[in-house]
């Protein structure tokens, strides 16, 4: 499958997708004008990474701010992924997160008490 590579602005984050060096990854802030323009692409490529993933799939979130139009797009991911752990597939979620950014720490927690099914590991680090 082709990778997805989109480099980071000020507004939105580098998204990095390369199944050959297994690398999922989106990092950075994470408020564009078009949310849903920004991140279709990905949803769209995890719909065909799906039907043939890796053995195991590590997704990366280092989001330093969200907007929640933002939120939408990475619920849109998390289904798909989720989708994968229903399917028996091996999926893992490292949520990067700034200690002490108490509100991502709870949107991270919202997204896990939707995931269930998906392992979301929390991982707070020093600014």
């Amino acid at each position: 499958m082709k990778k997805i590579q989109i480099e980071e602005t000020f507004q939105s984050p580098r998204i990095t997708i390369d199944p050959e060096k297994n690398i999922f990854e989106i990092r950075g802030n994470s408020f564009p004008n078009n949310a849903l323009r920004l991140y279709t692409p990905v949803v769209e490529w995890l719909d065909e990474y799906a039907k043939s993933p890796n053995p195991e799939t590590v997704f990366v979130f280092r989001i330093s701010y969200q907007n929640s139009s933002s939120r939408k797009m990475f619920n849109e991911i998390l289904k798909r992924l989720e989708r994968m752990v229903l399917k028996g597939h091996k999926v893992r979620i490292d949520w990067y997160y700034d200690q002490n950014d108490d509100d991502l720490k709870q949107i991270i927690l919202e997204f896990k008490h939707l995931f269930k099914a998906i392992p979301i590991k929390e991982i707070p680090v020093k600014d």
